[in-house]
């Protein structure tokens, strides 16, 4: 059931009760519909404000280059998307750490996300993965 959903059933509930108790009906309509669209509209704004990002968006090497040892999300044609650690000026391969493998011809970069603070929060992403 989406959120969507149960505040309606909710907000039906409440009127239902309410009609029961007062017997005032369009009296109560009138002041709880009001109100439920306005929770209804702070769910859906707050739902897109807090759609998980890793850092915001990529961005071009043109513009700026991530700090020195520090490791990234990159892009490039040859590689596609692939992790790498800035160093001196070139994307030295995140994946292996060798000395002599840097990824050329890198496009774009991203900041790694944070790592979940508490295993709570694992546990919660696991819940919201699609059903197969």
């Amino acid at each position: 059931m989406s959120i969507r959903e149960e505040l309606t059933e909710l907000k039906m509930e409440l009127i239902s009760s309410l009609h029961r108790e007062t017997g005032f009906h369009n009296t109560i309509n009138k002041a709880v519909n009001p109100v439920f669209d306005k929770i209804l509209s702070i769910v859906e704004r707050d739902k897109c404000s807090s759609k998980p990002s890793l850092s915001d968006k990529w961005v071009s090497v043109g513009d700026r280059l991530p700090e020195n040892n520090k490791q990234v999300m990159i892009y490039s044609e040859e590689w596609g998307i692939t992790f790498a650690i800035m160093q001196n000026g070139k994307f030295w391969d995140g994946n292996c750490y060798s000395d002599s493998e840097f990824v050329e011809n890198v496009t774009n970069w991203m900041p790694l996300p944070q790592p979940p603070s508490e295993a709570g929060e694992q546990r919660e992403l696991h819940k919201q993965e699609p059903e197969a």
